[in-house]
């Protein structure tokens, strides 16, 4: 009970005792005094209503009014993306806080130097977590001491579950003794997975264990969860709750984070305290293309998530510096109102492709077979959609380096020619003229399938090229479909998407301005129209309107305006009323 009812309470008692041990009856000034205190108490108590109103409006919201961590989204590096388990180690940690200071990143915001698993190796007999005594020869406090050195923030993994995902020690039934350990380590920031969980148990009060003994270390530790629990629990345990599963280094994985993240509505969640995380950044690894990466930038900027570095900073070339360090891009991740971004427009190009995905739905349903159906041609080696509403036939056709898509079959067209090899234990299908290049998809869900050489290294693609048809019709299913995440069938196989969409992002800033991100996600450039009215702004006041990634104001405007956007880019803009 709050001070002013508890007040109410007491006054209410006192005054009834008074007026029955009165023996007199009772003046009028009197009473006109019991009335004023009365309503005094009275308009205390509907005060005190609103203000509990309004805080627990920002706790909707996601900020935890007890405290003051994580009031923008941390900013550091993580091991995982590019060390794993194998090559994490006390060296690898150290050159990383010594390049995180020498390029300048640390100046930029990147403070948290984050070990991911495999830094642990067993429980001594009193159930203290230790560290590999082999990879961290100078234990955890002495690390910690090193990082603080530098002036940065230290971050250490753990699971809330018996186990961690590689199998050391997890923090179950250990929770008080790991948060006094990080805490004496001077640890500032833990990452809690959720692998191997004790039967019986669920995450959300295995998290909550964990997030009451950071609390009772009287020291501030950012609290990072995994989003298996509901988000409407998770920000009363922590600061930072994963979206999703896994991100990898490739632009339909990178956009599928994001997508995850706006199909469920998370994004009005974000606030100071409490953060959406579409997990690290990729940036320098490798796998996308420079406007790939400023895409990758923006929108993890715009959609307020932790900025995770996740590459060898000793590899890192210019370029991926400055697309990592532009101060324009961050200060819209670190802006201290802290509401995220939403989708607000989809555009559908009127002369767009749809392309072809691993889609989840039930294929091998009879209903939906027809959605699903392929028939290979033999005398001209396409594969063609079946389609019984349209008259013009439709092939699966290379756009493109890698992409497939569907347009209309023509015969001539050597990118829409393929050889479909059968074998006792898959269908292949590779180009007729580059039998070394085949059909593949990703584990996850409606993101498109693609070229590239078959029986590839790379682990999350091996057995991703081997199909086999079903029924009469070619109908295109995954073989190893177990393998396959965000799915509810074991019978995912190729579909057809709806065209590319351009992206359009919108969300407003603490000093009254406006953050837009235009999302090009086709395959080939794009002229978009940018209307104000999208945004939701005041279409009769005028706009300074400035490109972040170039730096440069690109003039006044009321309405709207146009831009060029490349393949694979986007444009990053802010808004600021004209004075």
């Amino acid at each position: 009970m709050t001070l002013a009812r508890r007040l109410w309470a007491a006054a209410i008692r006192g005054i009834i005792k008074i007026l029955t041990s009165m023996k007199t009856k009772v003046s009028r000034k009197m009473l006109r005094y019991i009335f004023m205190a009365i309503f005094l108490l009275g308009f205390l108590i509907i005060l005190d209503a609103i203000i509990e109103i309004f805080m627990s409006h920002y706790h909707k919201q996601g900020w935890n009014s007890d405290t003051d961590t994580a009031r923008t989204p941390p900013m550091g590096w993580n091991s995982w993306n590019k060390f794993g388990c194998k090559h994490l180690d006390e060296d690898v940690v150290k050159k990383t806080a010594d390049l995180l200071v020498s390029t300048g990143l640390a100046a930029s915001g990147y403070v948290y130097v984050n070990l991911d698993d495999c830094w642990q190796l067993y429980r001594d007999n009193r159930g203290y977590i230790q560290p590999d005594p082999e990879k961290f020869k100078g234990g955890m406090k002495t690390l910690g001491k090193y990082i603080h050195s530098k002036g940065l923030k230290y971050g250490l993994y753990t699971d809330s579950g018996t186990l961690t995902c590689q199998r050391r020690p997890g923090s179950y039934r250990h929770e008080i003794q790991d948060a006094e350990s990080y805490a004496s380590w001077g640890v500032d920031y833990l990452k809690n997975d959720d692998c191997w969980l004790y039967p019986g148990t669920t995450s959300n009060e295995n998290y909550a264990a964990m997030h009451t003994a950071l609390s009772n270390t009287n020291r501030q530790i950012i609290h990072s969860i995994k989003g298996s629990i509901d988000i409407r629990k998770s920000r009363h345990v922590s600061n930072v709750r994963r979206v999703h599963s896994d991100i990898y280094d490739e632009w339909e994985i990178m956009l599928f984070c994001v997508d995850s993240l706006i199909n469920e509505g998370l994004e009005r969640y974000s606030a100071p305290g409490f953060w959406n995380d579409l997990d690290m950044l990729e940036i320098g690894n490798g796998g996308m293309s420079a406007s790939e990466y400023r895409v990758h930038m923006s929108l993890w900027c715009a959609l307020k998530s932790p900025l995770l570095l996740g590459h060898d900073l000793s590899k890192m070339t210019q370029d991926e510096l400055e697309i990592l360090s532009n101060p324009e891009v961050i200060a819209i991740n670190q802006d201290p109102l802290g509401v995220s971004a939403s989708l607000v427009k989809n555009i559908r190009p009127a002369d767009g492709v749809s392309r072809v995905i691993l889609t989840g739905e039930d294929c091998t349903n009879t209903e939906m077979t027809e959605s699903f159906a392929f028939r290979y041609d033999t005398s001209t080696n396409q594969i063609i959609k079946i389609k019984t509403d349209e008259p013009d036939p439709q092939c699966i056709e290379v756009e493109g380096d890698d992409s497939l898509v569907l347009r209309q079959c023509d015969k001539e067209s050597q990118n829409q020619k393929w050889i479909v090899k059968n074998n006792t234990k898959a269908t292949k299908i590779s180009k007729l003229t580059d039998k070394t290049k085949c059909i593949a998809t990703s584990t996850y869900n409606r993101v498109s399938a693609r070229i590239q050489d078959c029986k590839a290294h790379k682990k999350r693609w091996k057995n991703n090229e081997a199909w086999h048809p079903h029924n009469d019709e070619f109908q295109i299913i995954g073989d190893l479909t177990k393998s396959f995440r965000f799915s509810n069938t074991n019978h995912m196989c190729l579909g057809i998407s709806s065209p590319p969409d351009i992206n359009v992002y919108y969300g407003p800033l603490h000093n009254g301005g406006h953050v837009v991100v235009i999302v090009n996600r086709d395959n080939k450039p794009r002229q978009i129209e940018l209307k104000f009215d999208y945004l939701g702004v005041d279409i009769d006041q005028e706009y300074v309107v400035r490109n972040l990634w170039t730096r440069k104001d690109l003039g006044v405007y009321s309405k709207g305006l146009s831009f060029d956007v490349s393949n694979h880019d986007c444009v990053m803009l802010t808004l600021r009323l004209l004075t």
